[in-house]
Formats: structure tokens, C-alpha cells, sequence
């Protein structure tokens, strides 16, 4: 999130709209990266990202993970491989490389699935790199992966929506005051802004969670 181009992808409509089937309002960002994987590159081990150790499977959803793809995505160069319906298993069962699968991404496209879901980046065995950016979105409170706050401090974080500053962790749990400052909502220590401000409306999507 240091990269404010980025911005449109985090608070993009369609990726909002899918938010509110299963996270609360007040989500989190947990992470954004790009990712490249080059040539020659070994599968990585396949995992979910919000699991951890002792909470039992299987659960409702904790987190939300979005693939954005800025080069084609194809199984020869190293897609992201996704283990269907892989949410609603037990604790004990583990994923086999033949229950995955890879998909074809065109750039622009973005591939989306609930963090409990089994995946990891396919083994790239083309001569071209495949690169794009990952971006994690979680229940409001599990501890993000990267403590936003600190890595976008109030003064960055003016020169972003009020969306985006919310994600970041500018904002209290809704329905409680979980999160405050001093007795405030912490977007009020944004400065030049108009911190009684709404998060922006969410649009149509076209698109869907694996489910």
C-alpha cells in the first residue's frame, strides 16, 4: 500500500462489493504486494492465509484474497493454483497437488477466494516471468499481516480516500469502539480532511468468491 497507484485496485467496486458477503464493514488490509514469479520457479506450498495454529476447521470466513493480474496467467508459468471448496474441510485433511487447479488469467483480471481455501503459486516452467499483486483483506479483528498504521502513517494517509484509510486501520470495529485513540476514532488523527466523512459507495460487480 506504499504504492498509491495501487489505491484503485484496493477499494476497486466489484472487490468491495464482494467484501460485504463475507467480511465486516470494518475490514482490514492485511497485505498488498506485487508478486513475480520467474522462470524456473518451483511450485510454492499450498496454504491458506488466515489459518492459525490452534483454531479448528472449518470456520466462517476470516479473510479474503484477491489476485490481480498484471501479466497472463497460465499453468505453464506459474498461475496461482486454487484447491476448490477446500473452506469447508476438517482440520486434519491435507491438500494433494492433484485437487489443484490452475487457471488462465488475462491482464486486468482478477481472481478472487475466501482465505480458508487452499492455494499457492503454481512452478513457472516457461521462459517469461508472470507477475501481479496480491492483496489480503481480513475480519477486523485479526491482526493484519503488515501493520498499516505504521507502514502509512496519518500524513500518507490524507492523500487517500476515506475507504482506503479506513482499510488501513484508520477506524474503529463497527458497532463497537474497538480500536479508538484517546476516546476518538483514530481518522480523526488524518489532518486536512473532513473526518465525519463516509466511506465512498460500492458499484455492481462481475465476479465470484469460490464457494
Amino acid at each position: 500500500m506504499k504504492c498509491p497507484s495501487v489505491a484503485t485496485l484496493v477499494e476497486h467496486p466489484a472487490i468491495l462489493e464482494l467484501l460485504d458477503d463475507h467480511l465486516r464493514p470494518s475490514r482490514l488490509l492485511a497485505t498488498c504486494q506485487a508478486t513475480r514469479i520467474h522462470p524456473g520457479e518451483t511450485a510454492q506450498l499450498l496454504h491458506c492465509d488466515d489459518d492459525l495454529a490452534g483454531v479448528a476447521r472449518p470456520r466462517p470466513p476470516w479473510s479474503v484474497s484477491v489476485m490481480w493480474a498484471l501479466s497472463p496467467y497460465r499453468p505453464e508459468n506459474g498461475s496461482t493454483l486454487i484447491v476448490p471448496g477446500s473452506h469447508r474441510w476438517e482440520t486434519k485433511r491435507q491438500p494433494t497437488e492433484g485437487e489443484a487447479i490452475s487457471l488462465d488469467l488475462q491482464p486486468g483480471s482478477a481472481l478472487v477466494w475466501l482465505g480458508g481455501i487452499y492455494h499457492g503459486a503454481g512452478a513457472n516452467r516457461s521462459d517469461e516471468t508472470r507477475t501481479g499483486v496480491s492483496i489480503i483483506y481480513f475480519q477486523p479483528w485479526l491482526r493484519q499481516v503488515e501493520n498499516m498504521v505504521l507502514a502509512v502513517g496519518p500524513d500518507e494517509a490524507a492523500n487517500f480516500s476515506t475507504t482506503i484509510q479506513r482499510l488501513l486501520g484508520y477506524g474503529v470495529v463497527d458497532g463497537t469502539f474497538f480500536g479508538h485513540v484517546d476516546g476518538r476514532d483514530p481518522i480523526k488523527l488524518i489532518p486536512t480532511r473532513d473526518s465525519d466523512e463516509a466511506p465512498g459507495p460500492t458499484a455492481s460487480t462481475s465476479g465470484a468468491i469460490t464457494d
